[in-house]
């Protein structure tokens, strides 16, 4: 399982980070609805959500997984009983070797670490194959894998000045959340960034260093 975690991440991650989101205006008859062959997804680097999803699951068949696109309605679910067109936006599915949804990705956010952005859970989808399906809602993560912790450690001298440090550590919805927001940062960007953080627990509070990963 984890190889083909592995292999199918490699072509995700890929696709998410080298294919920019990037409307494509070339069409005659419907300009900006209408799909694009991988290929030109591919050659041109650049694609809305549905040409991105589109080459990943060509990419991923390629690879020798079962893949199909999925339309979903992020942020919301939509009532079973009440045929809608009502989908927002366009990801990706992999299936399993018995042919169950295995990952589900969106190469439309380049910065997030997870499959699926975890603002995009809870939302419901359709698979679009040609078998047909019914409509799905994807599943909420554990709460405890959305968190965001700060470790403080202080050390007070004889004069009663205190040193220490500070660790923040993001993860899941966090995580996503400040990795596209530091995306566009410059060093000195961070700098006012921890700066500013430490600043919050005393104003006269000193940055003398910080590091990130």
């Amino acid at each position: 399982v984890e190889g083909r975690k592995n292999r199918a991440a490699k072509i995700y991650y890929w696709v998410a980070k080298n294919i920019r989101y990037l409307g494509v205006d070339k069409e005659k008859n419907r300009p900006g609805y209408e799909p694009h062959d991988v290929i030109y997804t591919f050659e041109s680097r650049g694609g809305v959500c549905r040409d991105k999803a589109a080459l990943l699951a060509a990419m991923l068949r390629e690879a020798g997984f079962g893949a199909n696109v999925i339309l979903i309605s992020s942020g919301s679910r939509l009532d079973p009983r009440a045929p809608v067109v009502w989908f927002n936006h366009a990801i990706t599915a992999m299936y399993d070797e018995n042919g169950n949804t295995e990952f589900i990705f969106d190469p439309t956010d380049e910065n997030t670490k997870d499959f699926l952005p975890k603002y995009e859970e809870d939302s419901s989808y359709l698979i679009a194959s040609k078998e047909g399906t019914t409509l799905m809602v994807a599943p909420i993560s554990n709460p405890k894998l959305n968190n965001a912790t700060v470790d403080i450690n202080l050390n007070l001298d004889k004069d009663m000045n205190a040193t220490g440090s500070m660790n923040y550590k993001f993860s899941g919805y966090s995580d996503t959340i400040f990795r596209n927001i530091f995306a566009s940062f410059t060093k000195q960007d961070y700098e006012k960034f921890f700066s500013r953080l430490a600043s919050g627990l005393n104003p006269n509070a000193v940055m003398e260093s910080f590091d990130y990963a």
